[in-house]
């Protein structure tokens, strides 16, 4: 501080005024925590593999439990409906359950129009898959 700021003060002078910044810290933040099937996060990711010697992506759809972090995932040559509607059910039936909420952060698959806070208009075959499983929806 001396050569960088020009400070011509004592060691226990910053000493005093560190301790007095750190006694006026407020920790926020908004703690993650959930209940046990409160709520599971869904989301796809792309792996290279190769199958038969030939090098190929394959899209991951990825579950995973708010409470338990406990993952599903399944591979699948194709991101698409009816991929995302068949990981849902295969992963219901790993956690031997449906979660009372899902959580996505990009949800063009479940969601024609709209975003976050604003109205969403859901495509027709998950609205109707999620009518039937019963679960609410929170889009990121």
């Amino acid at each position: 501080m001396v050569e960088e700021k020009g400070f011509t003060g004592g060691e226990s002078t910053i000493r005093r005024y560190v301790q007095q910044l750190r006694q006026n810290v407020n920790n926020t933040y908004i703690p993650l925590s959930f209940d046990p099937g409160e709520a599971v996060q869904v989301d796809w990711g792309m792996a290279k593999v190769y199958i038969r010697g030939v090098k190929q992506n394959i899209h991951l759809f990825c579950m995973r439990l708010c409470f338990s972090c406990d993952i599903f995932v399944m591979a699948f040559a194709r991101e698409n409906e009816e991929s995302f509607l068949e990981g849902h059910r295969a992963g219901f039936e790993h956690f031997g359950g449906v979660p009372k909420k899902e959580i996505f952060d990009n949800a063009r698959l479940a969601v024609k129009e709209g975003w976050g806070t604003h109205v969403t208009k859901e495509q027709e075959r998950f609205r109707v898959f999620k009518a039937h499983y019963a679960f609410a929806i929170e889009y990121g």
